[in-house]
């Protein structure tokens, strides 16, 4: 174990930038993997289940919205926050519901919502639905679903287009869904998938998307892919595990295997975020970042780090790291070179 931490930490680098956001002293309760990103203005979005912080690129908080309860703008659980320069769309996955608010971060109005994940590839948006799900039933349904979305002070309205394909897999089934997150790029007229599950980015043509759709609903699906070689890669067991003797079992059972939590385009192939045990500290996972070439092939070398990857910008890869054991809680945003 000793010489697998070494191997694992001599990949480590030095940032070339260290931000340490503004938090006024508190603790960031839960801020987890899927809950950090990078904007396109540069600028950092996170949250946890009750909160939502933006930070501007220097660290400075904009804007702090939310709390834990049910009323107006109040949440039990957040899976989904998006920011279009002119309004927070705040997605209450236990609620099942969508608040928005104005780009001051005042409470507008909540209505319905049907999805926990929204996922852009280029200028479309597509949303992860998982309302036709059942996981005791023997379906394979298809749960990725293009939308177009308008927003303004009075209303908010999804419009469901006709593009829809992406079945369960295998694997998101035996974890009931608890692991749904997908990663897409669009590539011409074919889009790339990743899952969270997988080490493998499935390929989307015209031709897997219509041949999907004249798949039995009891049928899964798997279209052509390219697999991944990821060293430091732990594989997930075959199902969800229950019954644990307290919550310290749980979390290492949670952080002993891998997941994948970031990909996206990099130059001219693409760059992959996944999870991994930390020999040091079994209630702890570290961050591997790999750069890999069209083909899927590995890059170079991995860079792996202690935090969570909000993204990829400029060949540097930014990740929100928190320091809680001293007296005072510090969070930085630090930025690796790939």
């Amino acid at each position: 174990m000793a010489f697998l931490f070494f191997f694992l930490m001599g990949y480590v680098e030095d940032p070339v930038l260290e931000i340490m956001v503004e938090n006024r002293g508190r603790y960031l309760d839960r801020i987890v993997y899927g809950k950090v990103r990078l904007q396109p203005d540069g600028s950092f979005l996170a949250n946890n289940f009750h909160m939502i912080y933006h930070w501007d690129e220097k660290g400075r908080l904009i804007r702090q919205m939310g709390g834990r309860g049910e009323g107006p703008g109040e949440f039990q659980a957040i899976s989904e926050v998006l920011f279009n320069g002119e309004y927070y769309w705040v997605v209450d996955g236990a609620r099942m519901e969508s608040s928005v608010f104005d780009k001051n971060g005042s409470f507008l109005y909540r209505s319905g919502a049907r999805s926990r994940q929204f996922v852009q590839a280029g200028d479309q948006l597509f949303m992860v639905d998982n309302s036709q799900f059942n996981p005791h039933g023997s379906d394979y349904p298809q749960v990725l679903q293009e939308i177009l979305l308008k927003l303004d002070d009075q209303s908010l309205s999804v419009d469901f287009k006709p593009l829809r394909f992406k079945k369960v897999s295998q694997r998101q089934k035996d974890f009931r869904m608890n692991f749904k997150l997908v990663w897409m790029v669009r590539e011409g007229d074919r889009y790339l998938l990743v899952d969270q599950l997988e080490p493998k980015i499935r390929i989307y043509d015209k031709s897997a998307i219509e041949r999907e759709s004249q798949t039995d609903l009891a049928q899964p699906f798997e279209p052509d892919f390219l697999p991944l070689n990821l060293k430091h890669w732990v594989e997930p067991p075959e199902s969800m595990v229950s019954g644990f003797a307290n919550n310290n079992k749980m979390l290492q059972w949670w952080q002993s295997w891998s997941r994948i939590n970031f990909f996206d385009h990099a130059g001219d192939g693409f760059v992959i975020a996944y999870e991994t045990p930390d020999p040091a500290d079994p209630n702890n996972n570290l961050q591997v970042i790999q750069r890999l070439e069209k083909t899927g092939a590995n890059a170079g070398k991995p860079l792996v780090v202690d935090g969570l990857c909000m993204g990829v910008r400029n060949n540097l890869a930014y990740i929100f790291t928190p320091d809680e054991k001293g007296d005072e809680f510090k969070y930085y945003i630090r930025a690796y070179n790939l």
